[in-house]
């Protein structure tokens, strides 16, 4: 059965930087696996299997947020296999209601719910790279997108409904927060 997410996406100078890094490591390092399989950085907090995507896409369209300032706390590394590295962000209270929105409309509808998805291990993050890292380049690639280190923000402006699939991410709705 095919997967289904739910993010945020946002817009901004650190839009612009994340793509840039994006970039950078696939010219450079010829590290691309995110990229190639995402249309743009975002912020998942749902994923899983769906029965009903059109149930999914009512309740979305109703959901009435503001669009919302969210602050970067940099880069971060989950140490797995193959280490993911990431963009962290602050979970700050609209971040956090917005969550529990969306969460507490949707996650029923999901089966086979993605785990990291559940509140009590949902990280706010954006993936910069994975699959194609190595931990003996893993000081180069921190050092070549140092510039996403400091504090910096976005402006949280849409929620996204998208299918995922071994052939990447297809961005399939996006409704914009007002």
């Amino acid at each position: 059965m095919k997967q289904y997410a739910i993010a945020l996406a946002f817009k901004g100078k650190l839009l612009k930087e994340l793509l840039n890094a994006w970039h950078i490591l696939d010219k450079e390092m010829k590290i691309n696996a995110i990229p190639s399989l995402s249309p743009r950085p975002h912020i998942t907090i749902n994923a899983g299997e769906l029965n009903n995507t059109e149930k999914i896409i009512k309740i979305l369209k109703k959901i009435k947020f503001k669009k919302f300032k969210l602050t970067s706390l940099g880069i971060g590394i989950f140490a797995k296999k193959e280490p993911i590295v990431y963009l962290r962000w602050e979970q700050n209270n609209n971040l956090k209601k917005l969550f529990n929105l969306v969460h507490n409309k949707t996650s029923k509808l999901y089966k086979n719910k993605n785990r990291f998805s559940s509140p009590a291990f949902w990280i706010p993050k954006t993936t910069i790279a994975m699959k194609d890292t190595k931990y003996s380049n893993l000081e180069l690639i921190l050092k070549k997108i140092n510039f996403l280190s400091g504090l910096n923000y976005a402006i949280i402006d849409s929620i996204i409904f998208m299918s995922c699939d071994e052939n990447g991410e297809t961005f399939l709705n996006e409704f914009d927060l007002k």
